[in-house]
């Protein structure tokens, strides 16, 4: 994790992403995100806390409206999260509203069938607290607050984590 907020946000070209770069971690989560209260786009707040009090963990599925990965990988994602009711999924587009434009981001979720809370990561706290540089990007932070799987794709053994 780093340690300093960065000013700008690295995208790889066309959303890199590949499953060799999928990695299991067991690294802490920021001392503060037990605090956390994502907002979606629809100003409804969820704190993670309640997530993992009842036993969830938390998928967070970072994506753009213009990639073309993210937007072959959105079925797989579409499906875990339907298939998984004990896995909290949030999507979280990150960039400036000069650099994202809401209309594009809705059009997207409504085209790919994501009926999961949508988080527009506007001042990129949440890409830069864990270092994402690509979409898609998904991380899996289980109740114990620790990021168990980091990857460019929907792992395949949704039950370890």
């Amino acid at each position: 994790m780093r340690g300093a907020l960065v000013a700008s946000l690295v995208l790889l070209g066309a959303c890199a992403g590949t499953p060799t770069g999928a990695t299991l971690e067991s690294s802490a989560a920021p001392a503060d995100l037990a605090d956390l209260v994502l907002v979606d786009m629809n100003g409804r707040q969820h704190p993670v806390q309640a997530e993992w009090s009842a036993g969830r963990s938390v998928v967070l599925v970072f994506w753009q409206t213009w990639c073309l990965s993210c937007e072959r990988e959105a079925a797989s994602v579409v499906a875990a999260a339907k298939a998984r009711p004990d896995l909290a999924f949030f999507g979280v587009v990150p960039g400036t509203d000069d650099d994202v434009n809401d209309f594009e981001v809705l059009a997207k979720v409504e085209q790919q069938g994501m009926t999961y809370p949508q988080i527009r990561d506007r001042d990129l706290s949440l890409t830069e607290t864990f270092d994402v540089q690509g979409t898609p990007t998904l991380l899996v932070i289980g109740p114990d607050g620790k990021v168990s799987f980091r990857g460019h794709e929907v792992p395949e053994d949704w039950l370890a984590r």
